[in-house]
């Protein structure tokens, strides 16, 4: 069994091998959020291809956190398009070696936003202050029995104040934009879940921070500092999740009643 399955703190994990252990994450518990086990167990045996903006956001994450790995996980692509045969080859044999294409318009971009997080003030201090970086912690959670996993972007300690850091990409660092994208993608259960690693790992924290670049030019950056309220909000939350998740959730087999939701109603008795 490899060193980095077991339960503790592992630096150097690959994303590959990250991504392999098919144990609990975030991410999966996200998918769990408002879906079924049935998806969770889908995405897991099926993953889905990376999508341009994905790929995208992999990329902007390795150019700030890891620049020294950026050329060896990603490649500017040499063609505006691949229909040509030139193309299509030159594509493949990128491909085979395990690079990751970006058009020259996405690799400015990256450029950017790299260039964008290290000037920006907060930014370059808090990155400058990590004692570590793409930290994997695999515990078993003790309420549930569940193995559980964590890649953790960065842990830093910034004024004797010990941080997790997370980077993002936007379409928008703006202060009321990015709250709504904190609660539509689950960034609070992420946060939380990590903060549950990093207690794990025999390294609490005492707040966590969320650099977020946003993913056009300019690249704009703001630094968030989360309430510990909407984390621990979040590990409410996962709390459930985890719950679900060990009782194997699935979609009622009966018929279900149903309405509309709560919040719906609510506007309805403004109205």
């Amino acid at each position: 069994m490899p060193q980095y399955e077991i339960p503790g703190v592992h630096l150097g994990v690959s994303e590959e091998d990250y991504h392999s252990l098919p144990y609990v994450s975030s991410s999966r518990l996200n998918r769990l959020h408002g879906s079924s086990m049935l998806h969770v167990m889908h995405d897991m045996n099926a993953p889905r291809a990376a999508t341009p903006s994905m790929s995208l956001g992999s990329a902007i994450h390795s150019a700030v956190l890891e620049p020294h790995l950026l050329s060896q996980k990603f490649c500017r692509s040499e063609y505006e398009d691949f229909r040509s045969k030139d193309a299509k080859i030159w594509k493949e044999e990128v491909q085979s070696r395990g690079l990751r294409v970006l058009s020259a318009e996405q690799w400015e971009v990256v450029a950017a936003a790299s260039a964008a997080v290290s000037g920006h003030k907060s930014a370059g201090k808090v990155l400058a202050s990590r004692t570590a970086t793409e930290q994997t912690v695999v515990w078993d959670d003790v309420a549930t029995g569940l193995r559980c996993k964590a890649r953790i972007d960065g842990m830093a300690e910034l004024n004797g104040i010990p941080l997790l850091v997370d980077l993002k990409s936007t379409i928008s660092a703006a202060s009321e934009s990015f709250a709504k994208s904190i609660f539509n993608y689950g960034y609070h259960r992420q946060l939380a879940f990590y903060r549950l690693a990093a207690q794990q790992s025999g390294n609490p924290v005492s707040a966590c921070v969320i650099i977020a670049v946003e993913n056009t030019l300019p690249c704009a950056v703001q630094v968030f500092r989360v309430l510990d309220t909407a984390i621990d909000r979040g590990e409410v939350e996962v709390r459930a999740l985890l719950q679900q998740w060990r009782e194997g959730y699935r979609y009622a087999d009966s018929i279900t009643e149903i309405g509309i939701p709560e919040w719906a109603l609510k506007q309805g008795d403004r109205s």
